[in-house]
């Protein structure tokens, strides 16, 4: 009799086991797209957004209340939100182009991911800074999105995004 029950009770669990799944898959990379890709794709469509100075863009890979977080060498800190950042792009009168400067390195949790992304920034065509973008990035059902950005600001920087003497 115990048998039984164990099997009627498998069966009735079964559709509840095969919906979890459904929705561990939801939150699963695009199919035949691995997640580190889908990660770098977040700051790959951030950095054209923002050559672009498109907010809106910006936007879809940040919520307005994500929170950035600028240190630069001196220790000053200057926090801004999503929702400043793609207010103030539109507004520039240059196009902000950053682009990778040397090895990317991703760790996955679950749902939770952090990049660390050595960059050098460009007003136009003209250098202006380099250091390392430090993002966090949070899995939904509609994919990777940056939850916050921590980054540096040096004068100058070795392929890694470490400071050098200018």
């Amino acid at each position: 009799m115990k048998r039984w029950l164990g099997l009627v009770l498998l069966l009735l669990a079964l559709p509840l086991i095969g919906m979890a799944l459904e929705s561990a898959q939801d939150l699963a990379a695009p199919q035949g797209v691995d997640e580190p890709t889908a990660i770098e794709r977040v700051w790959v469509e951030l950095f054209a957004a923002m050559q672009a100075r498109d907010g809106a863009a910006a936007l879809a890979q940040l919520g307005a209340e994500t929170p950035i977080v600028r240190v630069a060498d001196d220790g000053t800190v200057a926090r801004s939100t999503g929702g400043d950042f793609a207010a103030t792009l539109s507004t520039m009168e240059f196009a902000p182009r950053e682009t990778v400067t040397g090895a990317v390195e991703i760790d996955i949790d679950g749902a939770l991911a952090t990049a660390r992304v050595p960059y050098a920034f460009h007003r136009g065509e003209t250098y202006s800074n380099c250091g390392v973008n430090h993002f966090y990035l949070a899995r939904s059902a509609a994919g990777w999105r940056l939850a916050a950005i921590v980054y540096s600001v040096h004068p100058a920087c070795d392929a890694a995004g470490r400071p050098t003497a200018p």
